[in-house]
C-alpha cells in the first residue's frame, strides 16, 4: 500500500495538511488536512477506531467523527482528455476544534486515450498516477468545502455527517459522467457497425465498453460496502448505527428502537447519505445492465458484418472469374493466332472482345466497393483486373514494335 500526502492549500509537514492561514483556537481550520493512500483491500474496522480513538482509554485530542463515503471522480483533465477515480474518502472531524481531515483511498484510476472514450487502466501504485489523484482529490474536495461546509456544526458527528452526505452525493452525481461516456461509445458503435465506417475499429469500441463496465462495478463494489457499513458509523456510534439498521428493516433481530430525527441530531444528514449511496448503486446497476445490452448487441452486429463480409467476398470472385472467363473464352473460339498480332483493325475488334469482360468486370468491382475495413480487398482486386487489361494490350503491340524496330 502507497501512502502520500498532497496539499490543496498550504503547506504539507509531517504528513500532515496545515494551512497557511493562523486557525483559531476551539473553531474548525479553513482548509481539511489531506492525505491519500492506494490500496486494494477492504476497509479494516480496526484501523478505522484507531484512528476516531475509540480503542484509546483516553480519547482527549484524538479524532472523534468518522464516517467512509464512496468516491466516484469523473474529471475532465487540462489536456481535455478524462479521468476516472473510484475509492472511497474516509472523514477525520477532531472531537475538540472540528478540524476536518481528509484521507482518500484509490482502489482504480483509468485515464482516457487521445481516441475519445477509449480508457486505459493505470496502476495507482505508479508514479505517473500521483499527478492524476493529485488532480483528482481537487475536483472532490471542491464541493465539499465551498457547498456544504458549515461552520455551525454542533459536534464532530454533525460535521463528519455532513461531509460523508456532500462525498456521497458527488459520486452519484458522476454517473451522469458515465452515462454520457455510454451514450458517446453507442453512437460509435453505430457507426463501426454501418457500412460507411472508415475509421472507427469495431473491436476497439467492444473493448471500450467492457473497461467501462469494469469501471462501474468497482464504483458498485464502493456503495455497495458504504450501504452495507452504514458509512462506517458504528465505528463512533454503535447505538446510532442499529437503530438505523432498525429502521431500514423492521424484521432485523436487534433491541434497538427505530431511528428517528431525534436519535441523533447528525440522522437527517446520516439518512441523506445513505439514500445517495443506495441511488450510487442502483444507477450503476443499471449502468452496468445497459452495457450488457451493448455487448450483446456489439455480438449482433460482429455477426451480421462476417456474414455480409462473406458475401461480399464471393460477389468479389465471381466477377473476377467472369472477367478472366470471358477473354479466355474468346480466345477459345478463336485461337491466338487469328487476333494476335494487332496487326489489323479486324484484329484489334476480336481482341476487344475479349477485353470487354474485363473492361466490364473493372467498373463494376470500382463502382460497387464498399468502404470500410474490407474497402482494401476491393481496390486490390480492381487494380487486378486494370493489371490484366493493360498486359493483354501490351502483348497485342509488343509484336508491332518488335517488327518495326527490325
Amino acid at each position: 500500500m502507497g501512502h502520500n500526502c498532497r496539499p490543496i492549500a498550504g503547506s504539507c509537514l509531517n504528513g500532515e495538511m496545515t494551512t497557511d492561514s493562523a486557525v483559531p483556537t476551539g473553531g474548525p481550520s479553513a482548509s481539511p488536512a489531506l492525505t491519500w493512500t492506494t490500496d486494494k483491500s477492504r476497509i479494516s474496522g480496526r484501523q478505522l477506531r484507531e484512528l476516531a480513538g475509540t480503542d484509546s482509554a483516553d480519547a482527549t485530542g484524538r479524532l472523534d467523527g468518522l464516517r467512509v463515503a464512496p468516491m466516484l471522480v469523473v474529471q475532465v483533465g487540462k489536456d481535455g482528455r478524462r479521468v476516472i477515480a473510484v475509492g472511497n474518502m474516509r472523514v477525520l472531524v477532531h472531537a475538540s476544534s472540528l478540524d476536518v481531515k481528509l484521507e482518500a483511498t484509490f482502489a482504480a484510476l483509468w485515464q482516457e486515450q487521445p481516441t475519445p472514450c477509449q480508457f486505459t487502466s493505470v496502476s495507482v501504485t505508479m508514479p505517473e498516477a500521483e499527478p492524476l489523484m493529485d488532480s483528482v482529490l481537487q475536483d472532490v474536495l471542491a464541493p465539499v468545502l465551498a457547498h456544504d461546509r458549515d461552520d455551525n456544526d454542533p459536534d464532530q458527528h454533525h460535521s463528519a455527517a455532513r461531509a460523508a452526505k456532500a462525498l456521497a452525493e458527488s459520486s452519484r452525481n458522476a454517473v451522469a459522467e458515465l452515462r454520457e461516456i455510454r451514450y458517446q461509445i453507442e453512437l460509435q458503435l453505430v457507426a463501426s457497425g454501418g457500412s460507411d465506417s472508415s475509421s472507427l475499429d469495431h473491436t476497439s469500441v467492444v473493448e471500450a465498453l467492457l473497461q467501462l463496465n469494469i469501471v462501474c462495478s468497482r464504483a458498485a463494489d464502493q456503495a455497495r460496502e458504504a450501504i452495507r457499513e452504514g458509512l462506517w458509523v458504528h465505528v463512533t456510534d454503535s447505538p446510532a448505527y442499529h437503530a438505523y439498521r432498525r429502521l431500514q428493516d423492521a424484521s432485523i433481530t436487534n433491541p434497538a428502537d427505530p431511528a428517528t430525527p431525534e436519535t441523533a441530531t447528525w440522522m437527517r444528514l446520516h439518512d441523506a447519505g445513505m439514500r445517495q449511496c443506495v441511488e450510487l448503486k442502483g444507477q450503476l446497476g443499471d449502468e452496468s445492465s445497459a452495457i450488457r445490452d451493448l455487448l450483446t448487441s456489439a455480438a449482433s452486429i460482429s455477426s451480421s458484418r462476417e456474414a455480409d463480409a462473406q458475401s461480399r467476398f464471393t460477389v468479389l470472385l465471381a466477377v473476377i472469374s467472369i472477367a478472366f472467363g470471358v477473354p479466355a473464352l474468346v480466345l477459345a473460339l478463336y485461337g491466338a493466332d487469328l487476333i494476335m498480332p494487332l496487326s489489323s483493325w479486324p484484329r484489334a475488334g476480336a481482341f476487344g472482345v475479349a477485353l470487354l469482360g474485363l473492361c466490364v468486370a473493372a467498373v463494376i468491382t470500382a463502382r460497387t466497393t464498399p468502404k470500410g475495413e474490407h474497402r482494401r480487398k476491393w481496390q486490390m482486386g480492381t487494380a487486378a483486373i486494370i493489371g490484366t487489361i493493360f498486359l493483354l494490350v501490351a502483348a497485342g503491340l509488343l509484336p508491332l514494335f518488335a517488327g518495326a524496330g527490325m
